[in-house]
């Protein structure tokens, strides 16, 4: 069971929820989550995997100056994947789902 407390706050949840996005909310209830609306992380993989690719292919050819611009688009792409894994989980605005790491 759980306590007054308890309910009201997963009350002020909900309705925090709804209000920011009524579909998520809805899709939760009906037991059929559809990913929030800001959660927008294919493209990043999308980047991030086409980079990889042009790493890899730089490194077969022996191309370094590609080869470090590919990197360095593959570490953008891997740390802009990792905010958007953040904001989806709200880790930035509440620090007891910060990652330890």
């Amino acid at each position: 069971m759980l306590s007054m407390g308890d309910r009201r706050r997963l009350d002020e949840i909900e309705s925090l929820t709804r209000a920011a996005d009524p579909d998520f909310a809805d899709g939760l209830r009906d037991w059929d989550p559809v990913p929030p609306r800001d959660d927008r992380r294919a493209p990043v993989v999308a980047l991030g995997i086409g980079t990889a690719l042009v790493l890899l292919v730089a490194t077969l050819a022996g191309n370094l100056v590609v080869m470090l611009v590919a990197f360095i688009g593959l570490v953008c792409a891997v740390v802009r994947y990792r905010g958007c894994v953040r904001r989806s989980h709200l880790w930035s605005r509440d620090a007891r789902w910060r990652p330890r790491w």
